[in-house]
Formats: C-alpha cells, sequence, structure tokens
C-alpha cells in the first residue's frame, strides 16, 4: 500500500513538473489564435441551424469547398489546403463517413460566409465557418431552407507553423476566403 502511494506522488509531481512545461510550449499557438480572432472576427455564434448574429461577411474564392448542412451547430465538412494550395477532402474514417453524407455540398466561389471560429494546432489552422444565406437542402424528399457550414483547414510543413509570419499565414487563408466588398 505504502508503494502505491509513493508511485501516486511521484506522477502527480511528475505532471506537475511538466504540465507548465508542456503549456509554455503553446504559448505561440495562443498568440496566433487571438491574432486571427482579431484580425477575421468579430465571429458568429451558431443556433442550432442558423447563425445567431451578423459578424465580418467574407467570400469563398476558391472552387471546392465542402459543406454541410448545419443541424445542432456541429456538422462542419472538412477542407484542406496543402502547404502550395492544393485542394483536398479529408482522409481515412473521416474521408469514408463524408463521402457516404449524401447532404455533403459546395460552397461556391462568390458565396459570402461568417467564420465561427478558428483554430491553431501544431500544422495547420483551421476556420470554422457558416454560410450567410440559408440554401435549399433536400432530405428524405422534402426541401429545407439550411445554413451549409464547413471547415477550412490551411495545412503547413510539419514544425513550421511556429516560425510562420502573420503575412504568411494570410497569405494562405487568401486562398479560400477574402473580405466581401
Amino acid at each position: 500500500m505504502k508503494k502505491f502511494f509513493f508511485v501516486a506522488i511521484v506522477i502527480a509531481a511528475l505532471c506537475a513538473v511538466f504540465s507548465p512545461l508542456a503549456q509554455a510550449g503553446d504559448e505561440w499557438k495562443k498568440t496566433m489564435k487571438k491574432n486571427l480572432e482579431q484580425q477575421y472576427g468579430p465571429f458568429v455564434k451558431m443556433g442550432r441551424t442558423a447563425p445567431q448574429n451578423t459578424g465580418a461577411v467574407y467570400q469563398i474564392v476558391s472552387r471546392g469547398i465542402n459543406a454541410a448542412p448545419a443541424v445542432n451547430g456541429a456538422n462542419y465538412a472538412l477542407t484542406k489546403f496543402s502547404p502550395t494550395g492544393q485542394i483536398s477532402g479529408p482522409s481515412g474514417l473521416a474521408g469514408m463517413m463524408q463521402r457516404n453524407d449524401v447532404a455533403v455540398g459546395k460552397l461556391r466561389k462568390g458565396d459570402e460566409v461568417y467564420v465561427i471560429q478558428v483554430l491553431v494546432s501544431d500544422d495547420h489552422v483551421d476556420f470554422r465557418i457558416v454560410s450567410a444565406d440559408p440554401r435549399d437542402v433536400n432530405a428524405g424528399g422534402t426541401t429545407y431552407q439550411l445554413h451549409l457550414t464547413a471547415q477550412v483547414r490551411f495545412e503547413f510543413e510539419k514544425g513550421a507553423l511556429e516560425e510562420t509570419s502573420a503575412e504568411e499565414v494570410d497569405r494562405h487563408i487568401a486562398w479560400a476566403l477574402k473580405k466581401a466588398e
């Protein structure tokens, strides 16, 4: 029993020591996220099927952005932009599930969207977006007016995003989105 408590104390001590060190390495992500939020906001809040407010309006400038009907506020179809600007969908199980979803559509070049959220990871930046206007979506023979949501991922070379300038990140984002005029 004493051995168990000793092991538990050692594990707790290691967690206490290494947790702040791991978080300190993520400060750049928080800073980048904050900067992107300031630049691309204000963001909209999503209700179950539609934005609850308006925010900054952007236009889609690329073809092939996967989208899904905004149902229960958490249905995002993924589109990825490689470091060279090539477009692809998700791979693996997520890709199979998305391809089999008959409700997945596309946001068209020129469609107006709002930004819902920005996510920053080690090697990519994600923008979650929602169409400004609803679109007719046919489900089970019934047509509904629904907004479309998408998650647009801008990928960077492994380990390079931390050192990437804000201007370079903006150039990647410009492959898919521009401020509406």
